[in-house]
Parts: structure tokens; sequence; C-alpha cells
């Protein structure tokens, strides 16, 4: 009987033990209304006891773990110091990823495009197309940068077909693009995300093309 009160006493201490252990997990640095997409600025270390958490918390291990809610959107509102559960979350879609006052342009490219480029990455637009020339009174094929600095929101770049890049363009240069589509060639070319130049580029024919060869 003896043992057997010291056993339990010994148990009783761990369990007692156990229950004083903290552990980080992420919760909501403020109210995350339904939709809305996290980011960083929703996100806080919050200690809980060990033996309270609910199943499925992120365990804050660093600041690598933010990235497991970042991009998502809740299915329902979050409360401020609510431990944030990715079984209440869902990705987010192209448009609630969009910020405000851009719009999303899905811009069909090839597979070979589409599995070199990421989101985030940056690009520039060339515009090819035959210009009527005044001074020679006759059509030739010229190329224009038409935009700069377009991120790249997202990749579509499917199994089977149907590859494309999502581009995040103001509405007017989203006019300006799809225009080019119609009436030339577009081909996008990458630069590095922290080159902030914007370049006026003079438009390259083959007339100045062999005129700056002489």
């Amino acid at each position: 009987m003896k043992k057997l009160i010291i056993l339990l006493a010994f148990l009783v201490l761990a369990l007692a033990l156990y229950a004083q252990q903290t552990v980080r997990i992420i919760a909501a640095a403020r109210p995350i209304p339904a939709g809305a997409v996290i980011g960083k600025t929703h996100l806080i270390v919050k200690e809980m006891p060990k033996n309270s958490i609910p199943a499925g918390a992120v365990i804050y291990e660093n600041e690598i773990s933010f990235k497991t809610l970042e991009g998502l959107v809740p299915v329902k509102e979050i409360n401020r110091g609510s431990v944030i559960l990715p079984s209440d979350l869902r990705p987010a879609n192209i448009a609630e990823r969009t910020p405000a006052q851009w719009r999303a342009y899905i811009f069909e490219t090839d597979a070979v495009t589409a599995s070199s480029v990421k989101a985030g990455d940056v690009a520039d637009v060339l515009f090819s197309f035959e210009a009527l020339l005044k001074e020679k009174n006759a059509k030739e094929q010229v190329v224009a940068t038409i935009l700069q600095r377009i991120k790249v929101l997202d990749v579509i770049n499917p199994k089977e077909g149907g590859h494309a890049l999502v581009l995040t363009l103001d509405p007017r240069d989203a006019q300006y693009l799809f225009l080019a589509e119609k009436e030339g060639k577009i081909k996008l070319i990458f630069r590095n995300a922290s080159d902030s130049a914007l370049n006026a580029m003079p438009v390259a024919s083959y007339s100045a093309l062999f005129q700056g060869a002489q």
C-alpha cells in the first residue's frame, strides 16, 4: 500500500509539472475577418500551458513558423488572441491576393516560362508590332518596352497545358497589355526584384539596329 501511495504521489507531481509547462504557439494579434488574407502583422506569439493547447495549433519555433499561416484566409472571423488553427483556414484565391486598386491579369505563356518563374518575380513587357514609318512611308517591325516592373502574383503551371502567369497591374496598364496582346506579340523579360529603375527605352527597329552598326 505504501508503495502505491508513493507511486500515486509521483504521478500527481508529474501531472502538475506537465500542467505548468508552457509552449509558444501562434495566435491572432488582432481580429481577423473572414476572407482577409493573413499577413505577418496579423500574428503574434503566445505562451499557453502545454495541456490546454488546441489540437492542430501551430507551434512557434522561429520566424519561419509564421509562413505556415501567411497567405491563408479564415473561413470565419478569428478573435484577437485566439489560437489560429489551420483547419479554420483556406488558401486565398487570386482576387483576394490582389492588392486594392490593382488588377490580376492572367497572361498565357509557355511551359518553360511557367516552370522558370515564381511568385514575386518582376518583369518588363516588350511589345513587337508593325509600325508605319513616316519617313519611309512603309511598315517595319519594331519592339517597344511598354510596361516596367510588373510583379508576378502567381504562376499557373498545371501538369497538362494551360500555363499562365498572374500579373499585378493597375487598371490602365491592364488595358494597354490587353490591347498589345491583340495587336502584336508580347514578351516578358525578368529583372532582379531589387532593381527599381524605370528606364525610358527607345523603340527598337531593324533600321535603328543597322544604323548603330555603321
